[in-house]
């Protein structure tokens, strides 16, 4: 007798038939009950974290934040793009003000570096006697007079024999003849008549003109 026939001649009988329904009962919760307990289990093993999202780290999110002053319209902290350059943090407050130093910015500052995060920008104003202040950006070896503390320019009418001493090439016999001249000329009208005090010449003029003022 094949199991379909044995099946259909328990099903006739009407004590078969309810052990039948109680056994197929039991045998569904059982499977549905495993469904339950193994499924997530399974799901959980499937999931696949994004390359991207595994490779992020904290604090990563895309931005910077600069300090502006100096001679601009709107000095203050701002949150920038990451890679901006300096020249957005310059119109994203509100660009330079009437007292900007024009002609120091196009001398000194390069308007398309790279901003660092947490940096402090200075835009020179009239009248200043220093450089600006802008970190490079991390790794970078590459000299500017951005970097580091803002240095003091020499005011070659108003500094001391010792002072003028700390200029390259600039010894206490030439910084001498700079009082020396000034006593007999009076004031320096303009850097390039340094070139006129005895033991100055162009080349040394050329290795202490970025670092002297009036």
């Amino acid at each position: 007798m094949g199991l379909t026939s044995y099946l259909r001649l328990l099903w006739q009988q009407p004590e078969n038939r309810r052990l039948l329904i109680s056994g197929g009962i039991v045998l569904s919760m059982a499977v549905l009950t495993l469904f339950i307990l193994w499924g997530p289990s399974r799901g959980e093993e499937m999931v696949i974290v994004p390359e991207e999202q595994a490779s992020t780290s904290p604090g990563e999110s895309g931005e910077l934040v600069i300090d502006i002053a100096g001679g601009i319209l709107q000095p203050g902290v701002y949150k920038l793009p990451s890679g901006s350059i300096l020249e957005d943090a310059i119109l994203m407050a509100g660009g330079f003000s009437s007292q900007a130093d024009l002609s120091v910015i196009e001398r000194e500052i390069n308007r398309a570096q790279l901003l660092e995060d947490h940096s402090k920008v200075y835009i020179p104003k009239i009248g200043d006697q220093f450089i600006a202040s802008l970190p490079l950006p991390s790794g970078s070896s590459s000299s500017s007079p951005l970097t580091g503390s803002p240095a003091a320019l020499i005011n070659i009418n108003s500094a001391s024999l010792a002072e003028l001493d700390t200029l390259p090439g600039i010894g206490p016999a030439t910084a001498q003849n700079i009082l020396d001249f000034k006593k007999l000329n009076g004031p320096f009208t303009k850097k390039e008549d340094l070139k006129l005090v005895p033991g100055i010449g162009e080349s040394k003029y050329e290795k202490i003109k970025e670092l002297i003022t009036l």
